[in-house]
């Protein structure tokens, strides 16, 4: 009799941990698949793209910048940093209302806050000491 309830609980040790596992993994792939698909219409910055408007909203996604600005424009900027700010990253970096402004064929990221002009360079840490 101890043999088979032993047998029956070596099972539920194998089962259901393979359940809980199966669960998490379905999970984030369908949030990874949202994810992807929310942020489909916003434009990756490059080196190429031209920016010239002031920001509406800015949201954060594992440190990457997600802005929406006035003028309707969606823009994504991966993770960039500038180490002479004491908010170093520009996801944290950004405020609701700053003006941005960014040439064609540069890579840098200027950001006028009031009297203040601030830059960064696209997907790169500047600065760093």
């Amino acid at each position: 009799m101890k043999i088979k309830l032993y047998n029956k609980m070596k099972y539920w040790y194998i089962v259901l941990p393979l359940t809980i596992l199966s669960i998490i993994i379905a999970t984030y792939l369908n949030h990874s698949k949202d994810v992807a698909q929310n942020y489909k219409q916003y434009t990756i910055v490059k080196k190429q793209t031209i920016i010239n408007g002031i920001i509406a909203k800015v949201t954060t996604l594992t440190s990457n910048s997600i802005i929406d600005m006035k003028d309707c424009d969606k823009l994504w900027i991966n993770t960039t940093n500038n180490y002479d700010y004491k908010q170093h990253e520009l996801n944290k970096f950004l405020q609701e209302r700053d003006s941005l402004s960014k040439k064609e064929n540069n890579d840098t990221l200027f950001i006028f806050r009031g009297k203040f002009k601030y830059y960064f360079v696209i997907n790169k840490a500047i600065n760093f000491r």
